[in-house]
């Protein structure tokens, strides 16, 4: 349920006077009702392993709901960093390929296309026998990444 997480949205909108009223619905009736464009607000939780996806489902024109051509969840209705999406996908050096996506997100930043109200902490059990090797926080992905810097032992 999404419940938890509005209602403390909620209360961060009413902390600078500004009344938000809910209509509680069940989970399948959200993601219906978002999909049609009619929240004002949307809030949406999803685990994406990569920039790619993420930026391609969530600000590609082609993603807006209802109107774009692939119609995912583009709900904020940007349409300025395709080109930045579509050349970071056509990318083959990984070195450009993730300034350009970095770049892509800055400007999703300096423009405040979406803006992040409420952040997810999540606690995960780990075998004694794997060390990360960083820090664990909320990450793009949602769950702790497997990377260069971790250690699984045998």
């Amino acid at each position: 349920s999404y419940r938890r997480a509005i209602e403390n949205i909620q209360a961060q909108w009413k902390r600078v006077g500004v009344t938000m009223n809910l209509n509680v619905v069940d989970h399948p009736t959200y993601h219906t009702m978002i999909r049609r464009d009619v929240n004002p607000v949307v809030l949406y939780i999803a685990m994406r392993p990569s920039a790619d996806v993420w930026l391609t489902y969530f600000f590609h024109s082609d993603s807006i709901v209802v109107t774009g051509k692939n119609p995912i969840t583009n709900f904020s209705h940007a349409t300025l960093i395709d080109d930045l999406i579509e050349a970071a996908k056509e990318e083959t050096n990984k070195e450009k390929q993730i300034q350009l996506w970095k770049q892509a997100q800055l400007k999703l930043l300096e423009n405040a296309v979406s803006y992040p109200l409420y952040i997810l902490k999540f606690v995960f059990a780990r075998h004694p026998k794997v060390e990360w090797g960083y820090e664990l926080k909320t990450t793009l992905a949602l769950y702790p990444q497997i990377n260069e810097l971790t250690d699984i032992r045998q």
